[in-house]
């Protein structure tokens, strides 16, 4: 339920009166946590993938595979529920170009993301999705992350957390 109204079958939530269904879920973790082609992209995943790593690992957070797998088949239980939709999970899977070993990785780093929002921000209202942002962001600049060309050994692309993201 959001604010007192049921979430229609096959959906995740409703957002400023917009159903956000399972489809758009699987797509939306996609393009959140997927490699890019463009650099800049790239690296700011793998700045934001390193965040989560680093905070579950200083916290002793550890996300069982079973965790993930029972919010994948909550997803794909959802998606299939819904009538009008003609594709499953795998088949939203197959039109990203997602193999499943690829999508339970993102999914893992966004199950990390909800447990950790979800112990920081226990008190904090609002849309789950933006309090993630908040989250991410937050941390990223507790990382000082080191992003100048000049400043960095050759081959590298960043610096979190101590650690390099080399251009590889």
């Amino acid at each position: 339920m959001h604010h007192g109204r049921e979430v229609p079958a096959g959906a995740v939530a409703i957002v400023n009166d917009r159903t956000v269904t399972i489809a758009e879920l699987v797509d939306a973790l996609y393009q959140r946590w997927a490699p890019r082609e463009t650099g800049t992209d790239a690296v700011n995943q793998l700045i934001r993938q390193r965040v989560i790593e680093f905070n579950m690992q200083k916290r002793g957070l550890v996300v069982a595979p079973e965790e993930v797998e029972a919010e994948y088949k909550k997803l794909d239980e959802q998606l299939r529920s819904v009538k009008e939709n003609k594709l499953d999970i795998e088949g939203h899977l197959k039109a990203q170009k997602l193999s499943r070993a690829e999508f339970m990785r993102l999914l893992h780093l966004q199950v990390s993301l909800q447990k950790m929002v979800a112990a920081d921000m226990k008190d904090a209202t609002g849309d789950k999705n933006v309090l993630q942002v908040q989250w991410l962001r937050s941390k990223t600049l507790e990382g000082e992350i080191e992003q100048a060309p000049e400043k960095l050994p050759q081959g590298t692309a960043a610096r979190i957390y101590g650690g390099g993201i080399t251009h590889e």
